[in-house]
C-alpha cells in the first residue's frame, strides 16, 4: 500500500445558510433533540415554500428515544404532514446524515428502527416528486430550534406553528 501526501492550501471558511428549494417546491427541514436531564427527546421541522416563506412547522416531545429515533421519527412526522397538504414537489432536508444514509441505502431490514425507517420509505415512495438529502445543521438551525421548544411541551402534545416568518427573521437571529 502506498500513501502519498502533499500539502495543500487552506481553504477559506465558507458561510453555511439555509437555502431556498427550486421554484415550486417546497422545503422540509426536520430535526430530532435529546436531552438527558431530565430525560427526554423532541422532534421538530419546518415546511417552507420557493421564496422562503413559512407554510407550517411543529414541533412534539416524543418521551424517551435516542438521538438517531429522534431524527427519524422527525423526518417521518414532516413527510406525513408534507404528504397530508397535498405538496407534490417536497425538497427534504435532515442534519442526520446517519439517517438519510440508512434510507438511501435502503438496507434497514432488520435494523432496530427499521420499521421508522419502512415508514419514511414508504412516504419516500409516494406519487410525488421527494428528494432527500443531508444539510449541515448550520443550515438546519429553525428546525433545531423547533426541535428544542420539543423538550419543553408535554408528551403527545404536537404543536403546530403556522406563520412564524417574524420568528425566522426576527430579533433571536434565526435566519437559516
Amino acid at each position: 500500500m502506498t500513501t502519498t501526501t502533499s500539502a495543500t492550501p487552506r481553504s477559506q471558511p465558507q458561510q453555511v445558510s439555509w437555502s431556498k428549494p427550486l421554484e415550486g417546491w417546497v422545503k422540509l427541514n426536520v430535526d430530532g433533540s435529546r436531552r438527558s436531564e431530565p430525560p427526554s427527546s423532541a422532534i421538530g421541522g419546518v415546511l417552507r415554500n420557493s421564496d422562503g416563506s413559512w407554510i407550517v412547522g411543529f414541533s412534539n416531545k416524543v418521551g424517551h428515544a435516542s438521538v438517531l429515533e429522534s431524527e427519524i421519527r422527525a423526518l417521518r412526522d414532516g413527510l406525513s404532514l408534507a404528504w397530508t397538504l397535498g405538496y407534490h414537489k417536497v425538497e427534504v432536508a435532515s442534519d442526520s446524515q446517519v439517517t438519510v444514509q440508512l434510507l438511501l441505502t435502503k438496507d434497514f431490514e432488520f435494523h432496530p428502527l427499521g420499521a421508522l425507517l419502512e415508514d419514511c420509505r414508504k412516504y419516500l415512495l409516494q406519487q410525488w416528486d421527494c428528494r432527500l438529502h443531508h444539510s449541515l445543521r448550520e443550515a438546519n438551525q429553525v428546525a433545531d430550534a423547533l426541535a428544542e421548544l420539543g423538550l419543553e411541551v408535554a408528551i403527545g402534545s404536537d404543536s403546530w406553528i403556522r406563520g412564524l416568518d417574524s420568528w425566522i427573521h426576527g430579533s433571536n437571529g434565526l435566519v437559516d
